[in-house]
């Protein structure tokens, strides 16, 4: 005597089986595409070109506060250009200052 349980479930493995491979085959898919995504934005967060464009005090008229207070604020303005495929946004920065090889302050974007 043949049961049913047996000739069903010989018919249904092959369908099984195909969607297990279709499930792996778009994970798979999914995996290279964000490796590929994570080597586009890399690639274009290290292809920044930054030039200055012009520098300036910020407060000129105040000479005997610069010489008291040793301190002087110099308004930087820099371009950024992206050189990567993606674009790249460059909400904030800091930096440290060396003038021939000595530190002499540090930067921070507003």
């Amino acid at each position: 005597m043949k049961d049913g349980f047996g000739v069903s479930s010989i018919k249904l493995y092959p369908k099984a089986s195909r969607r297990r491979g279709s499930v792996k085959s778009i994970v798979v898919l999914l995996v290279i595409a964000l490796l590929v995504y994570l080597g586009l934005l890399y690639y274009s967060g290290m292809n920044v070109e930054i030039s200055v464009d012009k520098v300036g005090f910020s407060s000129p008229g105040q000479l005997l506060n610069i010489l008291t207070s040793r301190r002087l604020s110099i308004d930087v303005y820099l371009n950024v250009k992206g050189g990567g495929v993606l674009p790249v946004e460059v909400k904030s920065f800091s930096s440290d200052i060396y003038l021939e090889g000595q530190y002499v302050g540090f930067v921070n974007s507003s």
